[in-house]
């Protein structure tokens, strides 16, 4: 029996993690499902992707649509019918807010003015700094 080194412990899966370094070291059973720094970005996407395709099918669901497109319109439609309802007081204001972040439009401001917010992948953020570098050095 092989007598490990007091900062890791062994998982239920048989992995080795090191309570300094905060992650898995070893997968001594090799498996197909280890995570590394191979495939690890692949897992994030494969991840994340999962998650919207759930929630494309819990829009469609919960609005008794047929598609999670159809289903994110009637949500935005009954929004802005909330909008245009000064009645309903704060409840109109924040679905007057969620129409306009729907479509797009939303604004955040600070001290120094205004800003548009834009939401990009990681992939895009790093060329967009990538050629701002190459610019700034004058290539």
């Amino acid at each position: 029996m092989q007598v490990l080194p007091p900062n890791v412990r062994v998982l239920a899966n048989g992995a080795v993690y090191d309570l300094d370094k905060g992650r898995i070291v070893a997968n001594p059973g090799g498996g197909t499902h280890a995570i590394t720094s191979e495939n690890a970005r692949a897992l994030i996407h494969k991840r994340w992707a999962d998650y919207h395709a759930a929630a494309e099918d819990g829009v469609a669901l919960g609005t008794k649509r047929d598609t999670s497109v159809l289903g994110w319109g009637y949500i935005v439609e009954r929004q802005s019918e909330l909008a245009v309802d000064i009645k309903q007081g704060r409840s109109s204001t924040e679905a007057a807010r969620f129409v306009r972040d729907s479509l797009g439009l939303s604004q955040d401001h600070d001290a120094g003015g205004a800003s548009i917010r834009l939401d990009v992948s990681g992939e895009a953020l790093e060329l967009l700094l990538q050629a701002v570098l190459a610019w700034r050095d004058g290539g």
